[in-house]
């Protein structure tokens, strides 16, 4: 059965860094198709910034951005293919991790580090070394 949810988290929260946060998406096979301002289906409708898009499909989910700079997400995961039905808490934490990876990584390579990702199994570690 479907549901629809605004989801918020405190790391996408405020001062989300876009560029960053759409890259981060990538990652889950996700785009932000910002010509989008409506999401629906039977259940619900909302107005949003941008649609989430699954591997180039239109879904019902899409984000909103708050007066803090940040991301709040709205819809429904019903039949999107990205996370089962009523779990837009386990897509808003997938989309979390993987957007504090990005922000980490940058952050490192900016003071200087070589930062290399590494998929272990179903975990993701960075390798962090300085010369």
């Amino acid at each position: 059965m479907s549901v629809w949810t605004k989801v918020q988290t405190k790391v996408l929260a405020k001062a989300v860094d876009m560029k960053l946060f759409e890259e981060a998406l990538r990652d889950l096979e996700l785009t932000l198709d910002y010509t989008e301002k409506e999401i629906k289906n039977s259940f619900g409708k909302s107005r949003v910034d941008a649609m989430l898009k699954f591997q180039g499909n239109k879904t019902a989910l899409g984000i909103v951005r708050n007066a803090e700079g940040g991301i709040d997400l709205l819809g429904d995961t019903w039949r999107s293919g990205i996370v089962g039905d009523k779990q837009q808490d386990k897509l808003v934490n997938m989309m979390s991790q993987v957007y504090q990876k990005h922000k980490l990584k940058r952050d490192l390579e900016l003071q200087g580090w070589d930062v290399k990702t590494v998929k272990k199994g179903n975990k993701i570690e960075l390798e962090i070394t300085q010369w």
